[in-house]
């Protein structure tokens, strides 16, 4: 269902790992996470990845089992093939310490870790998108501000905005257009 525009969108929804230990430990990572994406993700990239529009984690109340969820939506640049291939590349720590606290059946889990985070995980690429695809959710709606554009041409759109009642820097200004 991905590549009909150039905008795609991921929804995936598991369960977490149960267990106190787990919970906080996913939490901790989550904080951490945000905290990294307010000081220094600023400028149109997280990590080095440049495709991501939006992306969020959440954690979700208990299920009628009790067990608690992970909710995880993005809105990215391209292929799902390319930004799984991108997270790997430049955020694989990130994404192995959020979803080594979350399971699946063992045929179909998040790839073994070692110390949560250092050592495996999704540096597993196909075990990695295997799991990925297996708990992604088919979206029905999702919505994009700006559906025909990439998070390169928004920036650019941005400077170019900025150029017009600016001043300083008329040779990179006209760069932009």
């Amino acid at each position: 269902m991905e590549d009909r525009q150039l905008q795609n969108h991921l929804t995936s929804v598991i369960e977490i790992k149960p267990g106190n230990f787990r919970f906080y430990t996913l939490k901790v990572v989550l904080a951490g996470i945000n905290l990294v994406a307010k000081l220094v993700a600023t400028k149109g990239n997280l990590s080095g990845i440049v495709t991501i529009h939006f992306a969020r984690w959440v954690i979700l109340p208990g299920n009628a089992g009790g067990r608690r969820r992970l909710l995880f939506m993005s809105n990215y640049d391209g292929s799902w093939e390319n930004y799984l291939g991108e997270f790997i590349d430049h955020a694989s720590v990130g994404l192995t310490a959020v979803w080594s606290n979350t399971q699946q059946a063992k045929d179909r889990g998040f790839p073994d870790t070692q110390w949560l985070a250092l050592r495996g995980g999704s540096r597993d690429e196909q075990r990695f998108k295997n799991f990925a695809r297996n708990s992604q959710l088919p979206e029905l709606v999702w919505y994009s501000a700006y559906t025909d554009l990439s998070v390169k041409n928004i920036e650019n759109n941005r400077r170019i905005h900025a150029g017009l009642f600016s001043t300083t820097d008329l040779a990179a200004w006209l760069k932009c257009l």
